[in-house]
């Protein structure tokens, strides 16, 4: 009989071990958005904004949290570099009546393109936020890849804990403004016709 208990214990605490292995950080909504940023009149800067919200069951059991973030390119000395920025957030816990959202530090971060990890060549980050900025061939294989291709970001919320990964619905954007992603693509195109380039 005890030894029956025994293996029963086992199996639940090996089923339990297996789905938690197995858990995936799940999308709920996903906004994204092109646009471009002029200085003096002339496109300066070509990205996208996202802003995600997701089931978290890496750090909090399933909870809602939030990342807002920007992949952003721009020119400096003939060099066209992309710089991702990644901000976290927990979204308020009803069950516990809480009201506000809470800002939450990422350690690091990195998009992936078909599965394949691209980390940034160096970070710019703040306390409670990831920058990372890649450098060319990286930044134009990474603007290449919109919109055909799977582009994922993925961060840390604790420094040496697991990277929660999720889509960048990069077509989605393109479905919702064209316009914008045509300017995007005008944008990119100006910034590697600049001389030097």
């Amino acid at each position: 009989m005890m030894r029956r208990l025994f293996l029963l214990i086992l199996a639940v605490a090996a089923v339990g071990a297996e789905s938690t292995l197995h858990a995936q950080d799940t999308v709920q909504h996903s906004e994204n958005r092109f646009f471009v940023e002029t200085s003096g009149g002339a496109p300066a800067v070509c990205g996208f904004n996202f802003n995600i919200i997701y089931r978290d069951r890496t750090y909090l059991n399933g909870r809602l949290a939030g990342v807002v973030g920007s992949l952003s390119w721009a020119e400096n000395n003939g060099n066209l570099g992309a710089s991702l920025k990644i901000l976290g957030t927990d979204l308020p816990d009803v069950t516990r009546r809480e009201t506000a959202v809470k800002p939450v530090a990422v350690f690091r971060g990195f998009l992936s393109i078909d599965g394949k990890p691209l980390h940034p060549s160096f970070a710019c980050g703040a306390a409670d936020s990831f920058c990372g900025v890649y450098s060319v061939p990286t930044s134009a294989e990474i603007y290449s890849a919109i919109p055909s291709r799977e582009i994922t970001v993925s961060f840390a919320r604790e420094a040496n804990g697991l990277d929660i990964t999720l889509p960048l619905d990069v077509v989605g954007g393109v479905r919702t403004s064209p316009k914008n992603f045509k300017d995007f693509n005008d944008c990119i195109g100006v910034l590697t016709a600049k001389p030097g380039k």
